[in-house]
Protein backbone atom coordinates (compact mmCIF):
# COMPACT_ATOMS: atom_id res chain seq x y z
CA UNK A 1 0.00 0.00 0.00
CA UNK A 2 1.17 3.33 -0.74
CA UNK A 3 0.73 4.95 2.32
CA UNK A 4 0.57 3.00 5.85
CA UNK A 5 -2.98 4.48 6.55
CA UNK A 6 -5.60 5.57 4.93
CA UNK A 7 -5.69 9.24 7.26
CA UNK A 8 -2.05 9.96 6.00
CA UNK A 9 -3.61 9.72 2.29
CA UNK A 10 -6.22 11.73 3.28
CA UNK A 11 -4.67 14.15 4.79
CA UNK A 12 -2.20 15.09 1.90
CA UNK A 13 -5.21 15.18 -0.92
CA UNK A 14 -6.79 17.41 1.44
CA UNK A 15 -5.83 20.87 -0.02
CA UNK A 16 -5.42 19.34 -3.77
CA UNK A 17 -9.00 18.40 -3.51
CA UNK A 18 -10.40 21.20 -2.00
CA UNK A 19 -8.46 23.19 -5.09
CA UNK A 20 -9.98 20.34 -7.82
CA UNK A 21 -13.62 20.89 -6.11
CA UNK A 22 -13.61 24.40 -6.39
CA UNK A 23 -12.31 24.74 -10.17
CA UNK A 24 -14.62 21.67 -11.34
CA UNK A 25 -17.39 24.33 -9.40
CA UNK A 26 -16.46 26.97 -11.44
CA UNK A 27 -16.10 25.38 -14.76
CA UNK A 28 -18.43 22.43 -14.57
CA UNK A 29 -21.28 24.85 -17.23
CA UNK A 30 -18.06 23.89 -19.48
CA UNK A 31 -17.93 20.06 -18.95
CA UNK A 32 -20.42 18.81 -21.44
CA UNK A 33 -18.77 20.97 -24.44
CA UNK A 34 -15.37 19.18 -23.74
CA UNK A 35 -15.83 15.27 -23.96
CA UNK A 36 -13.59 12.45 -24.79
CA UNK A 37 -11.52 13.23 -21.02
CA UNK A 38 -10.63 9.31 -19.71
CA UNK A 39 -13.14 8.96 -17.70
CA UNK A 40 -15.06 11.30 -17.65
CA UNK A 41 -18.06 9.63 -18.72
CA UNK A 42 -18.03 7.58 -15.43
CA UNK A 43 -19.90 9.39 -12.71
CA UNK A 44 -18.73 8.78 -9.06
CA UNK A 45 -20.86 11.37 -7.10
CA UNK A 46 -23.44 14.24 -7.99
CA UNK A 47 -23.21 17.43 -5.39
CA UNK A 48 -25.64 19.59 -5.85
CA UNK A 49 -26.35 18.31 -9.64
CA UNK A 50 -22.82 19.10 -10.03
CA UNK A 51 -20.33 15.17 -11.12
CA UNK A 52 -18.02 14.41 -9.97
CA UNK A 53 -16.42 11.60 -12.16
CA UNK A 54 -13.41 8.79 -12.94
CA UNK A 55 -11.15 11.57 -14.38
CA UNK A 56 -11.47 13.91 -11.29
CA UNK A 57 -10.34 11.27 -9.01
CA UNK A 58 -7.76 10.15 -11.37
CA UNK A 59 -6.49 13.86 -11.67
CA UNK A 60 -6.01 14.30 -7.36
CA UNK A 61 -4.37 11.13 -7.06
CA UNK A 62 -2.29 11.86 -10.08
CA UNK A 63 -1.30 15.04 -8.69
CA UNK A 64 -0.64 13.79 -5.40
CA UNK A 65 0.88 10.31 -5.85
CA UNK A 66 1.91 10.58 -9.26
CA UNK A 67 1.02 8.76 -12.72
CA UNK A 68 1.37 5.19 -11.09
CA UNK A 69 -1.53 6.45 -8.49
CA UNK A 70 -4.50 5.19 -10.03
CA UNK A 71 -2.83 1.02 -10.50
CA UNK A 72 -1.42 1.47 -7.48
CA UNK A 73 -3.77 2.65 -4.75
CA UNK A 74 -6.23 0.27 -2.95
CA UNK A 75 -10.07 0.33 -3.41
CA UNK A 76 -10.26 1.08 0.24
CA UNK A 77 -7.80 4.31 -0.06
CA UNK A 78 -9.51 5.42 -3.56
CA UNK A 79 -12.60 5.74 -1.73
CA UNK A 80 -11.35 7.91 1.19
CA UNK A 81 -10.05 10.31 -1.82
CA UNK A 82 -13.45 10.59 -3.65
CA UNK A 83 -14.79 11.40 -0.10
CA UNK A 84 -12.50 13.79 0.23
CA UNK A 85 -13.00 15.43 -3.26
CA UNK A 86 -17.20 15.44 -2.36
CA UNK A 87 -16.33 17.28 0.94
CA UNK A 88 -13.77 19.69 -0.63
CA UNK A 89 -17.11 20.11 -3.46
CA UNK A 90 -19.67 20.57 -0.83
CA UNK A 91 -17.31 23.54 0.38
CA UNK A 92 -16.57 25.13 -2.71
CA UNK A 93 -20.00 25.49 -3.53
CA UNK A 94 -21.09 26.89 0.07
CA UNK A 95 -18.50 29.42 -0.35
CA UNK A 96 -19.10 30.59 -3.72
CA UNK A 97 -22.77 31.01 -2.57
CA UNK A 98 -21.43 33.12 0.54
CA UNK A 99 -19.16 35.34 -1.94
CA UNK A 100 -19.68 39.29 -2.39
CA UNK A 101 -19.53 40.23 -5.78
CA UNK A 102 -16.22 41.89 -5.32
CA UNK A 103 -14.95 38.89 -3.64
CA UNK A 104 -16.52 36.79 -6.66
CA UNK A 105 -14.38 39.19 -8.97
CA UNK A 106 -10.99 38.56 -7.28
CA UNK A 107 -11.72 34.92 -7.65
CA UNK A 108 -12.64 34.83 -10.73
CA UNK A 109 -8.90 36.69 -11.59
CA UNK A 110 -7.22 34.51 -9.43
CA UNK A 111 -8.90 31.26 -11.28
CA UNK A 112 -8.20 32.99 -14.55
CA UNK A 113 -4.59 33.69 -13.74
CA UNK A 114 -4.03 29.87 -12.32
CA UNK A 115 -5.33 29.27 -16.31
CA UNK A 116 -2.98 31.54 -17.57
CA UNK A 117 0.11 30.20 -15.67
CA UNK A 118 -1.28 26.92 -16.96
CA UNK A 119 -1.54 27.63 -20.47
CA UNK A 120 2.20 29.24 -20.37
CA UNK A 121 4.02 26.61 -19.52
CA UNK A 122 2.36 24.07 -21.89
CA UNK A 123 3.11 26.97 -24.72
CA UNK A 124 6.78 27.18 -23.38
CA UNK A 125 7.16 23.49 -22.97
CA UNK A 126 6.13 23.04 -26.84
CA UNK A 127 8.05 26.51 -28.57
CA UNK A 128 10.79 26.80 -26.19
CA UNK A 129 11.54 24.14 -23.81
CA UNK A 130 13.77 25.44 -20.54
CA UNK A 131 17.30 24.20 -20.68
CA UNK A 132 17.87 21.62 -18.10
CA UNK A 133 19.45 21.84 -15.02
CA UNK A 134 22.54 19.81 -14.93
CA UNK A 135 24.92 18.94 -12.18
CA UNK A 136 28.11 21.22 -13.36
CA UNK A 137 25.22 24.34 -13.89
CA UNK A 138 24.46 23.33 -10.03
CA UNK A 139 27.96 22.78 -8.59
CA UNK A 140 29.05 26.17 -10.70
CA UNK A 141 26.10 28.30 -9.09
CA UNK A 142 27.71 27.00 -5.65
CA UNK A 143 30.75 27.62 -6.32
CA UNK A 144 30.12 31.43 -7.52
CA UNK A 145 27.80 32.25 -4.69
CA UNK A 146 29.05 31.06 -1.46
CA UNK A 147 27.64 34.01 0.42
CA UNK A 148 24.16 33.00 -0.28
CA UNK A 149 24.71 29.48 1.38
CA UNK A 150 26.51 30.66 4.46
CA UNK A 151 29.86 31.65 3.47
CA UNK A 152 30.92 35.03 5.43
CA UNK A 153 34.19 36.35 6.81
CA UNK A 154 34.22 36.53 10.61
CA UNK A 155 35.80 39.57 12.00
CA UNK A 156 37.31 39.53 15.62
CA UNK A 157 36.95 43.21 18.20
CA UNK A 158 38.00 44.45 20.64
CA UNK A 159 37.37 47.62 22.76
CA UNK A 160 38.95 49.69 25.28
CA UNK A 161 36.89 52.20 27.12
CA UNK A 162 36.17 54.16 29.88
CA UNK A 163 34.22 52.57 32.93
CA UNK A 164 31.96 55.94 33.94
CA UNK A 165 30.89 59.16 32.10
CA UNK A 166 33.08 61.90 33.45
CA UNK A 167 34.16 65.31 33.16
CA UNK A 168 36.35 67.35 33.54
CA UNK A 169 40.20 66.71 34.47
CA UNK A 170 38.90 63.10 35.08
CA UNK A 171 37.83 63.21 31.05
CA UNK A 172 41.25 64.45 29.86
CA UNK A 173 42.55 61.49 32.15
CA UNK A 174 40.51 58.91 30.30
CA UNK A 175 41.14 60.26 27.10
CA UNK A 176 44.94 60.14 27.74
CA UNK A 177 44.31 56.04 29.16
CA UNK A 178 42.74 55.51 25.85
CA UNK A 179 45.20 57.19 23.54
CA UNK A 180 48.46 55.75 25.51
CA UNK A 181 46.35 52.25 25.24
CA UNK A 182 45.98 52.39 21.64
CA UNK A 183 49.83 52.44 21.14
CA UNK A 184 50.29 49.46 22.34
CA UNK A 185 49.73 45.57 21.38
CA UNK A 186 48.51 43.58 24.23
CA UNK A 187 45.23 45.90 25.35
CA UNK A 188 43.70 43.39 27.28
CA UNK A 189 47.15 42.46 29.20
CA UNK A 190 47.69 46.21 29.90
CA UNK A 191 44.13 46.72 31.17
CA UNK A 192 44.10 43.82 33.61
CA UNK A 193 47.70 43.94 34.48
CA UNK A 194 45.70 47.74 36.03
CA UNK A 195 43.69 45.77 39.01
CA UNK A 196 39.98 46.31 39.73
CA UNK A 197 40.43 49.96 40.20
CA UNK A 198 41.73 50.55 36.87
CA UNK A 199 39.58 53.68 34.86
CA UNK A 200 39.28 51.48 31.81
CA UNK A 201 37.43 49.02 30.81
CA UNK A 202 37.96 45.65 28.26
CA UNK A 203 35.58 43.80 25.72
CA UNK A 204 35.85 41.49 22.97
CA UNK A 205 33.63 39.39 20.61
CA UNK A 206 32.64 39.20 16.92
CA UNK A 207 31.87 42.61 15.11
CA UNK A 208 27.75 40.42 13.96
CA UNK A 209 27.08 40.37 17.65
CA UNK A 210 23.49 41.94 17.80
CA UNK A 211 24.21 43.40 21.01
CA UNK A 212 27.25 45.58 20.11
CA UNK A 213 26.12 49.24 19.81
CA UNK A 214 24.94 50.04 16.35
CA UNK A 215 27.79 53.36 16.61
CA UNK A 216 30.44 51.22 17.57
CA UNK A 217 29.48 48.86 14.62
CA UNK A 218 29.76 51.36 12.09
CA UNK A 219 33.07 52.27 13.66
CA UNK A 220 34.63 48.73 13.29
CA UNK A 221 33.16 47.98 10.15
CA UNK A 222 35.50 50.65 8.16
CA UNK A 223 38.62 49.16 9.68
CA UNK A 224 41.29 47.17 8.08
CA UNK A 225 42.90 44.33 10.36
CA UNK A 226 45.14 45.42 12.97
CA UNK A 227 44.23 49.34 12.28
CA UNK A 228 42.96 51.09 15.66
CA UNK A 229 39.96 53.88 15.63
CA UNK A 230 39.73 57.47 17.17
CA UNK A 231 37.96 57.80 20.12
CA UNK A 232 34.25 57.59 19.85
CA UNK A 233 31.95 58.58 22.96
CA UNK A 234 28.81 56.60 23.38
CA UNK A 235 26.19 57.14 25.75
CA UNK A 236 28.83 59.47 27.49
CA UNK A 237 31.89 56.69 27.95
CA UNK A 238 34.90 57.06 25.05
CA UNK A 239 36.07 53.76 23.45
CA UNK A 240 38.57 52.95 20.72
CA UNK A 241 38.20 49.58 19.03
CA UNK A 242 40.47 47.38 16.38
CA UNK A 243 40.12 44.94 14.28
CA UNK A 244 42.00 41.64 16.23
CA UNK A 245 41.52 39.27 13.04
CA UNK A 246 39.63 37.88 10.96
CA UNK A 247 38.45 34.26 9.81
CA UNK A 248 36.64 32.51 7.21
CA UNK A 249 33.13 30.63 7.60
CA UNK A 250 32.57 28.42 4.44
CA UNK A 251 28.87 27.79 3.07
CA UNK A 252 26.50 25.27 3.69
CA UNK A 253 27.51 21.86 2.23
CA UNK A 254 26.31 21.57 -1.49
CA UNK A 255 24.63 18.90 -0.33
CA UNK A 256 22.26 20.55 1.60
CA UNK A 257 21.01 23.18 -0.99
CA UNK A 258 21.36 21.31 -4.18
CA UNK A 259 17.52 21.24 -4.62
CA UNK A 260 17.05 24.69 -3.61
CA UNK A 261 19.75 25.86 -6.22
CA UNK A 262 18.25 23.49 -9.22
CA UNK A 263 15.15 25.71 -8.23
CA UNK A 264 16.66 29.05 -8.80
CA UNK A 265 18.03 27.92 -11.74
CA UNK A 266 15.20 26.47 -12.98
CA UNK A 267 13.21 29.77 -13.01
CA UNK A 268 16.15 31.12 -14.21
CA UNK A 269 15.72 29.09 -17.67
CA UNK A 270 12.58 30.07 -17.73
CA UNK A 271 12.70 33.38 -17.89
CA UNK A 272 14.92 33.09 -20.44
CA UNK A 273 12.89 30.81 -22.28
CA UNK A 274 9.79 33.33 -21.60
CA UNK A 275 11.95 36.48 -22.83
CA UNK A 276 13.18 33.78 -26.27
CA UNK A 277 9.18 33.80 -27.65
CA UNK A 278 7.50 36.60 -25.59
CA UNK A 279 7.89 38.68 -28.02
CA UNK A 280 7.20 36.46 -31.22
CA UNK A 281 4.13 35.70 -29.70
CA UNK A 282 2.85 39.06 -28.85
CA UNK A 283 3.62 39.65 -32.36
CA UNK A 284 0.99 36.75 -33.72
CA UNK A 285 -1.87 38.24 -31.64
CA UNK A 286 -3.49 41.44 -31.23
CA UNK A 287 -1.88 43.82 -28.37
CA UNK A 288 -3.41 46.88 -27.54
CA UNK A 289 -1.47 49.05 -25.41
CA UNK A 290 -3.75 51.74 -23.42
CA UNK A 291 -2.31 54.78 -20.95
CA UNK A 292 -4.74 55.30 -17.71
CA UNK A 293 -6.05 58.64 -17.43
CA UNK A 294 -4.62 60.97 -14.88
CA UNK A 295 -6.47 62.25 -11.88
CA UNK A 296 -6.53 65.52 -13.60
CA UNK A 297 -7.99 63.86 -17.16
CA UNK A 298 -10.82 62.26 -15.20
CA UNK A 299 -12.11 65.39 -13.09
CA UNK A 300 -12.04 67.21 -16.52
CA UNK A 301 -13.94 64.68 -17.94
CA UNK A 302 -16.24 64.53 -14.78
CA UNK A 303 -16.92 68.04 -14.95
CA UNK A 304 -17.94 68.29 -18.37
Amino acid sequence: MVFSSISQLRLRLRGLALWVGLMTCLSACDRDAKPGLPGEDVVLAKVEGQTITQFDLDLALDKSLGQFATESVERGARKEVLESLIESRAMALLAQKSLSENERQVLDKQVASYRESLLLKHYLAKEAPPTPVTEADVRKYYSDHPQRFGAETERKYELAFGKQAVKGNARVEILKALTDLSKTERWEEAILAQGPEAQLGYAKGSESEQALHPKLKEVLKTLPVGKTSNIVFVQGRAYVGRISGESQRGPKPLAEVSDEIRKSLQLVHTRDAFRKVGKKAAAQVEVERLKPKTKEEKGANDAT
